[in-house]
């Protein structure tokens, strides 16, 4: 009489195994859709593609006259030439306050520029009477005179006496300098120059040398 063998019965030295069993363990192969997948990744392309288009397109013509003036104001450079103060007389024509030319190198633009130092020739004398001039604070920056022009940063105003009573007339009309520069802030050339105009000259009632007795006495 044959035996029949079932699948995981022992029999003798040997494991007997159904064949359908093992079988259906080992999981079938899976076929990629290729033409799909390269269908897919075109696409992906294509959109980067055109998202890329879309921005240059927008640089160069919305946004490329904005960009292209940063750059010029970069590139080009205007420096500030002060205008020379009045002198200030006395009623004999001596000297009371006057500008002395004074020179400034710059390192940056390897430019020398001519600034002026205000001289007081009595000192203390009549100091009291004649006033100062300081530089302009951050809060006076911009703001017009009455013979319309602006005040800077590094412009000088006068701040008490004659100085300040007679602003207008002393101050000038600042010129300046267009030079174009280097990526280093180097001048390369240039590009033109605005001479300034320098104040009006004042002539006071008083009298240096009686000024400077009192003033001893």
């Amino acid at each position: 009489m044959s035996k029949k063998f079932r699948p995981g019965v022992t029999f003798g030295d040997f494991m007997v195994h159904d064949s359908a069993v093992t079988m259906s363990k080992v999981r079938p192969e899976k076929n990629v859709d290729l033409p799909r997948l390269s269908a897919w990744i075109w696409v992906g392309v294509m959109i980067f593609l055109g998202v890329l288009l879309v921005k240059l397109v927008s640089l160069q013509i919305f946004e490329g006259g904005k960009y292209r003036i940063l750059a010029d104001e970069n590139r080009i450079l205007r420096i500030r030439v002060p205008a020379k103060r009045g002198t200030i007389y006395d009623r004999n024509g001596q000297i009371l306050a006057q500008n002395v030319k004074k020179n400034v190198f710059q390192p940056d633009t390897k430019l020398t520029i001519d600034n002026w130092q205000r001289e007081y020739k009595l000192g203390s004398a009549a100091s009291h009477m004649l006033g100062y001039v300081g530089e302009v604070s951050p809060d006076e920056v911009g703001l017009i005179g009455e013979s319309g022009g602006k005040y800077e940063a590094g412009s000088w105003i006068g701040r008490a006496g004659i100085e300040a009573q007679y602003e207008e007339m002393l101050r000038g009309v600042d010129g300046g300098r267009l030079v174009e520069v280097d990526n280093e802030g180097k001048v390369v050339r240039e590009l033109g120059q605005k001479e300034p105009s320098p104040g009006k000259d004042i002539k006071l009632a008083m009298d240096a040398g009686l000024q400077n007795v009192a003033y001893e006495a």
